[in-house]
């Protein structure tokens, strides 16, 4: 836990991708030392001063501090919900980079979803302590202050207006049930109108559904955010998350896209060091056969020279782990340790 703070505390080191992992690993174990660390990143200073020139800059140069800003964000909000950390995401809600803006709207969303999920547990539990009491107003008391000490309480179903994760990660809002009709989650993951909570929310719901039309649909979300003028998600974030999700499914389908987004030098970088991973995801998984496997890899062998380093960087490590038989085990389900 140590090491990963200090890395978010090295403002002046040449890694951008390691820093960005970083404050995504801390906000994954959610502890005490990644309040600290988060909030450090998300703050910035030196690390996001390029990043806040503003859209422009985040395109370009900028581009490496941007990356890790949203993640140190996130972190902070999956760490606690401390006053500390709710105000530093709020001062920062008007910040001039896009990323770190909507990110920290996303972290504030989520702690507000915590917190009402964490009462309303408290509430069944209090409520189910005291239906099997002996009766007594004593009794009732006793089991209420119990269900109120979240050491002493065991852990409570979700509620069945969200659908758990299947898989090995943190996601930072809890999907819609997969359920959901499919139109109704393509149109809310597009609409800009929409809190970026719920189009998260749909995001992960497609993601759990699976299946070739809900690879479609998130492809559709990640092509022409950059330079293609392709009518995807305006978001640079959101662009962001579908890449990262798209990894986790690695579905044949979605290789296209990605190539793409990878080869997109107008598109945010961040953007780009994800859907290099993703295709590394994709390639490792098997593609369906082996002629789209072959296509990733040699998406990433161009991109791991490609002139920004976040993305070169992003292709070295995508290649590193497909060549030494390794797995993207955020891309693992949860049944598969079983």
């Amino acid at each position: 836990m140590a090491a990963l703070s200090a890395l978010l505390r090295d403002a002046r080191g040449q890694h951008a991708m390691v820093r960005h992992e970083a404050a995504e690993a801390l906000g994954a174990i959610a502890g005490a030392d990644g309040e600290g660390g988060g909030g450090g990143g998300v703050d910035g200073g030196n690390e996001d001063a390029e990043a806040r020139r503003g859209a422009e800059a985040a395109a370009a140069a900028a581009a490496p501090a941007a990356a890790a800003a949203p993640s140190a964000a996130a972190a902070a909000a999956a760490g606690a919900v401390e006053a500390s950390c709710r105000a530093l995401l709020r001062e920062h809600l008007g910040d001039a980079c896009p990323e770190v803006r909507e990110t920290c709207e996303l972290a504030l969303a989520r702690i507000e979803h915590v917190e009402r999920e964490r009462e309303r547990r408290r509430r069944e539990r209090a409520e189910a302590e005291s239906n099997n009491g002996d009766g007594n107003g004593a009794g009732a008391a006793v089991s209420a202050a119990r269900a109120a000490a979240p050491s002493a309480a065991p852990p409570a179903a979700p509620s069945p207006s969200f659908q758990e994760s299947p898989y090995f990660s943190v996601d930072p809002t809890p999907a819609l049930p997969s359920t959901t009709p499919l139109p109704e989650l393509e149109a809310l993951l597009m609409d800009p109108s929409r809190p970026m909570f719920e189009r998260y929310q749909a995001l992960f719901a497609l993601r759990n559904r699976g299946g070739a039309d809900s690879v479609r649909a998130l492809c559709a979300a990640l092509r022409g955010g950059g330079g293609g003028g392709g009518g995807g998600c305006s978001s640079a974030l959101l662009r962001h998350e579908v890449a990262y999700v798209l990894g986790q499914m690695q579905h044949a389908a979605s290789a296209a896209a990605l190539r793409e987004s990878l080869a997109d030098p107008h598109e945010h970088p961040m953007v780009r060091h994800e859907a290099a991973e993703a295709l590394g995801a994709v390639a490792d998984g098997g593609a369906g056969d082996g002629e789209t496997a072959a296509e990733c890899r040699r998406a990433l062998e161009r991109g791991a020279r490609d002139a920004e380093p976040i993305v070169a960087e992003s292709c070295a490590v995508a290649l590193d782990v497909a060549e030494a038989g390794g797995e993207f085990e955020y891309a693992d389900l949860g049944e598969s340790a079983k």
